[in-house]
Parts: C-alpha cells; structure tokens; sequence
C-alpha cells in the first residue's frame, strides 16, 4: 500500500528532525528517528492494521510508535496510508482512544 504524507505532518516531522539536529549538535539522533520511520513506513505500507486504534473526532485513526518518544498517526483510505500526524508524545494525553495536546507552559 502507498503511504502518504500530508503536508502539516511532514512539516513537523522535519521541524523535529531539525530540532534534535541543532539541539545535540550532531545528525545522530535525527538520523535514528530517521530510519525508524522509514521502518515504520514499510511496516505500515505491507500490514496499514498493525497500528492501534484511536477515534479522534469520529475518525478511526491508527498510531504507531517511533523510538518511545514519536508517533505516527495515520488513517487507510482505499488504497493508501495517509499520515497525518507526527507527535512528541510527552506532549499527548491519551485517555479513552481519544488523543489531544497537552498545553505548553
């Protein structure tokens, strides 16, 4: 199955690639983060159910962990993934299959 990225997911996907980039003055932890997703994307691509499932608004959306910190969100449409999401996930609250983001203080 093809997997897509929209655009607000691939943003913040680099955004935090960036960020670790800058942060640890190296490309070794973005360059980890990178390859797990590549990881993931081919696990999502040949089995798109392996991810648990979230309602957000109605929707049924999938997840998929990336190193313990990250996560994909996705959901199957026809014959694609759409990823729509990339989070920190210290920044997520999960209760009841529901995720929302925490405020910043």
């Amino acid at each position: 199955m093809n997997v897509v990225w929209i655009e607000d997911a691939l943003s913040k996907y680099w955004s935090v690639l960036d960020f670790w980039i800058e942060h640890n003055g190296s490309s070794k932890y973005a360059n980890d983060i990178e390859q797990e997703v590549r990881n993931e994307e081919k696990r999502i691509s040949e089995n798109p159910q392996i991810g648990s499932i979230r309602i957000y608004k109605g929707i049924e959306l999938r997840y998929r962990p990336i190193l313990k910190n990250f996560g994909l969100f996705y959901l199957i449409d026809n014959d694609e993934v759409l990823i729509i999401d990339f989070v920190d996930n210290a920044l997520l609250i999960k209760e009841n299959n529901f995720y929302t983001v925490k405020n910043k203080k």
